[in-house]
């Protein structure tokens, strides 16, 4: 079973139906009652896929935005509210699949299967290398070689951003071009972006106080700066 699965979820009789249903499709879960866990379990052994259980007092949404301040990875929410506010709401926050509990533990497994397979449809390797300023990136490591010789790595919301500025080098991306297509949803916050901008220039800048490689343009969004 090569696929890993985060499951978050303070009710253990649902947990345990789920990671049966799981285990059961052939798919690798692990599951924590604790949301401080959860978060330090998904950036040391990044799952394919997280599921987060509402209810007991886990707030799925406050969960879900902390997630996607760090990581694309698809989120499937257990929702124990099945107004249409709810669900907007937990779409805006970043959700990309929401069931309503009670619901067969074999169809959250077959949801979560589904998106392992549109996780896998288009991965980094994929992605063709880029190069400029004497830095290439390579989606094969998520690695940026320096001109220095050196070699970072990136987180993958590092990678899809610096990819996103890298393919139009010279060309200013808005806030909301980049909140869309490097966190997956629009979540209006451009102090995510501030914080990742923040993350990739300590990596890769000479001088993140006067970076040469990742500019900011008043009242657009940022740019890498052409050859």
């Amino acid at each position: 079973m090569d696929n890993k699965i985060l499951l978050i979820d303070r009710q253990a009789q649902r947990a345990n139906l789920v990671l049966s249903a799981l285990q059961g499709a052939g798919i690798s879960a692990i599951s924590v009652a604790d949301e401080a866990q959860a978060l330090t379990l998904w950036a040391s052994d990044i799952p394919d896929v997280i599921v987060i259980g509402e209810g007991s007092g886990l707030d799925g949404l406050a969960l879900t935005r902390r997630l996607r301040e760090e990581t694309v990875i698809p989120i499937v929410l257990l929702s124990d509210r099945a107004d249409e506010a709810r669900l907007l709401s937990a779409y805006a926050a970043g959700v990309d699949d929401c069931l309503i509990w009670p619901v067969s533990p074999r169809v959250v497994a077959t949801k979560v299967k589904a998106w392992l397979r549109w996780a896998r449809m288009m991965p980094f390797s994929a992605l063709v290398s880029l190069n400029g300023q004497g830095l290439t990136l390579d989606p094969h490591t998520r690695a940026v070689h320096l001109p220095d010789g050196r070699e970072v790595h990136l987180a993958n919301l590092e990678f899809r951003l610096l990819y996103r500025l890298m393919v139009h080098q010279g060309q200013p991306v808005s806030t909301d071009t980049l909140l869309d297509q490097v966190w997956g949803y629009e979540s209006g916050n451009g102090a995510l972006l501030k914080r990742l901008i923040y993350r990739l220039r300590h990596k890769i800048e000479p001088d993140p106080a006067q970076p040469r490689y990742v500019k900011t343009v008043p009242r657009v969004g940022y740019a890498f700066r052409r050859e």
